[in-house]
């Protein structure tokens, strides 16, 4: 495209991205400062990850695109569209997580431009908690020390709701909990006091995101600021049979929070479908991007006026479309492509798959057209 792709924007960015963290823990009891936050921004009450891995969530909320497409980028080394535009903008990237940049291979896709020094990474001796607020001390210096003639981005990945789900004491919201996490003897009976522990962690998390949301309040910068909030997947604690991400569709680990800042947006909840992959669509063209979002990718603006009728999900193989009628899950390998099912929204089997897969005969087609259009 020979005209250019984006003018000079000037909104700072802050992005704080959280493991396993679920929508439904945004509660006053658990999260009550980010609860107040929400309650002044675009608060999405029915969100979906793009993935219910690290790895997929965190790709697809960066990039806009069904994670499904994490394996060619990763073999490409490409970087997302916001990344190249913050950086040839001129923006300065502050850059941290509380887990490895390695592993997922962040550092060869999202961050595979930005020099290894400036990928910050936690101590490996500490506990996650620990190292969120290490890490956060290190992102407000930066934040005060930066130029301010040009605008940044601040991106940090926090650890606190883990598995095994660490906290101080001070933290502490919910008794019993579960003193110590085997992985090998937990049986659904532990799942309450699991459970519990990780809605205590969960709160640490609230108490360094508004370590965040109250500096940018102090230093007058919240109101030329765009802020995310989003957990990369959601937990599971038996609800359906499985315990913790990464093993199955189940809105437990799917459903994440999303709390979007736009400066001079009115607040509102949204209870509508909404997905990681309409993130760019909304950050974009507020940084001066005038394409259309379907450019770049496959999602489109929160704040805008269209909706969702389904949701896409990815794991290593398999792909579900979640609409207001179910779920079909779809094994991406041609070996496995007979071994398809539908569920209901519950996740309870489907009590007629085929009249599900009848129904979403037009969505299917987009969702294959749209898993073909970013590869060469």
């Amino acid at each position: 495209n020979p005209r250019p792709f984006y003018r000079d924007g000037s909104s700072n960015v802050v992005w704080l991205a959280a493991e396993s963290w679920r929508g439904d823990t945004v509660t006053p009891e658990i999260m009550p400062d980010t609860v107040a936050f929400a309650q002044r921004s675009l608060w999405f009450k029915n969100h979906y990850s793009g993935g219910n891995s690290t790895t997929m969530g965190v790709f697809s909320m960066f990039y806009g695109l069904y994670a499904s497409y994490w394996f060619p980028f990763l073999s490409a080394e490409r970087s997302p569209v916001l990344i190249d535009l913050l950086q040839a903008q001129g923006y300065q990237l502050f850059v941290s997580t509380s887990a490895k940049f390695t592993f997922p291979e962040f550092d060869k896709t999202i961050w595979r431009n930005l020099p290894a020094s400036e990928l910050i990474e936690g101590d490996p001796e500490l506990m996650g908690w620990q190292n969120d607020r290490q890490l956060v001390d290190r992102l407000l210096r930066r934040i005060d020390e930066r130029d301010t003639r040009h605008p940044f981005f601040a991106f940090h990945f926090f650890e606190s709701p883990h598995s095994r789900y660490h906290f101080p004491d001070e933290c502490i919201i919910r008794r019993p909990y579960c003193e110590v996490v085997n992985y090998a003897l937990l049986t659904r009976a532990d799942m309450p006091e699991v459970e519990n522990r990780y809605f205590n962690s969960v709160r640490h998390l609230d108490t360094q995101i508004a370590r965040v949301i109250h500096h940018l309040e102090e230093t007058g910068l919240l109101d030329s600021t765009i802020v995310v909030l989003a957990g990369d997947h959601g937990e599971e604690f038996m609800e359906k049979g499985r315990y913790g991400h990464h093993s199955a569709f189940s809105e437990k680990q799917t459903r994440a929070a999303l709390i979007v800042w736009l400066p001079g947006e009115p607040p509102r909840e949204i209870e509508e479908l909404s997905s990681h992959s309409d993130l760019p669509a909304t950050i974009l063209p507020r940084l001066g991007v005038t394409n259309d979002a379907a450019d770049y990718t496959v999602g489109h603006d929160l704040a805008g006026p269209q909706r969702r009728d389904f949701v896409v999900i990815a794991d290593w193989d398999r792909l579900c479309i979640r609409d207001d009628a179910g779920k079909g899950i779809f094994p991406l390998t041609e070996r496995e492509s007979f071994n398809w099912k539908v569920t209901t929204i519950d996740d309870a089997p489907s009590p007629d798959p085929d009249a599900w897969v009848s129904g979403a005969g037009a969505i299917l087609g987009e969702v294959v057209r749209d898993q073909r259009r970013f590869t060469k």
